[in-house]
């Protein structure tokens, strides 16, 4: 059975342009993919593209961040990634909620997100993470 979604304190506050533009990369700092319009291997004509667009994300939740205190929009925290490592790196933001670090840097390994950068930043703003191996 399923575990229920955790609730996930606070509002919605945007990244600052600054911070979004410094943060900006030309590819997807977890897979590699480039952001761009490129064409479907998959398609039946040349006109079918797929859009792979980029995401700054925050490498600890925002939410999470505000409810510990910790400016969730320092440059440190944030990483530029694709839609699809986005939606991954999303499901498993749950366990921080949950309380289960450990769960939580594991997977984020697991899916070849840099959890140096996690911990660097963790440690930049006094919370203790340790790297999984």
């Amino acid at each position: 059975m399923a575990r229920p979604r955790p609730i996930r304190i606070g509002d919605f506050t945007a990244i600052p342009a600054p911070a979004r533009m410094k943060a900006h990369r030309p590819n997807c700092q977890v897979c590699g993919q480039k952001y761009d319009i490129i064409s479907s291997p998959f398609a039946a004509t040349d006109q079918a593209f797929i859009i792979v667009d980029e995401v700054i994300h925050h490498l600890l939740a925002r939410r999470w961040c505000m409810e510990q205190g910790i400016d969730p929009h320092d440059i440190a925290n944030l990483i530029s990634i694709c839609q699809v490592c986005h939606g991954r790196a999303n499901r498993i933001e749950d366990r921080l909620w949950r309380g289960d670090i450990v769960g939580f840097m594991t997977e984020m390994r697991r899916i070849n997100f840099p959890v140096e950068r996690i911990v660097a930043f963790a440690a930049s703003v006094a919370l203790k993470f340790e790297i999984i191996i």
